[in-house]
């Protein structure tokens, strides 16, 4: 956990970045009140090239659909 996101463990052993940006309909101000180290976490990859994964939450995805 670092202050503009979350490292989270992938599958094959890559080190995935959530963003702070990418977690919330709203704006997160203290990633700690959510999430704790060792948290389990429900993510959407977004994209992919090579090694270097972009995530999101569910519940920013939603928010997104809701713009549109």
């Amino acid at each position: 956990m670092v202050d503009y996101g979350l490292f989270v463990e992938m599958p094959g052993g890559i080190d995935a970045l959530l963003h702070i940006s990418k977690i919330g309909k709203e704006r997160v101000e203290n990633l700690r009140d959510r999430y704790h180290p060792g948290d389990r976490i429900e993510v959407v990859v977004l994209e992919q090239k090579g090694r270097k994964v972009e995530l999101a939450t569910p519940e920013y995805v939603e928010s997104l659909q809701e713009q549109s």
